[in-house]
């Protein structure tokens, strides 16, 4: 005498092939997030800046000269924009390069605005698909007390 087995399910569908918006959005997602990358980099370089010129740091040292190097790179469209004032006789507020900083973190937020929006619009919408329940055994008459 055999005993039926109850039938299985198969388990969840394969997974579908990828569309070309799946590869545009993770192409996207890429550049995207190396626009972000250098971005950011180059607002904490203009800081970095900012703050060594306050603090009147020692132009002639290696790694001061090496911000102002990559700060002067970053500064190309906001150069001049404000004046720089003499605090004392090494310390300077340049407030262009606290401008240019600002301008760096606002340019960041919005590449990264613009990300979640084109994800929002390109990721297809999916739907969850219910699942068949499992046959099995009926469930056993409830127990009677007399």
């Amino acid at each position: 005498m055999s005993v039926a087995q109850p039938a299985r399910y198969p388990g969840p569908p394969d997974e579908p092939e990828e569309s070309a918006v799946t590869t545009l959005t993770r192409i996207t997602r890429i550049v995207v997030w190396v626009l972000y990358a250098l971005v950011v980099i180059n607002a904490v370089i203009l800081v970095m800046a900012f703050v060594l010129r306050l603090l009147g740091a020692n132009p002639d040292a290696d790694f001061t000269q090496w911000v102002y190097r990559s700060a002067d790179r970053s500064m190309g469209p906001f150069r001049g924009i404000f004046p720089a004032r003499q605090v004392s006789d090494d310390s300077v507020f340049d407030s262009s390069l606290l401008f240019a900083a600002v301008m760096y973190v606002i340019a960041a937020v919005l590449i990264d605005s613009v990300l979640h929006w084109l994800k929002a619009r390109l990721a297809p919408t999916r739907t969850p698909t219910p699942r068949p329940r499992q046959p099995g055994p009926p469930y056993p008459p409830p127990h009677q007390t007399y």
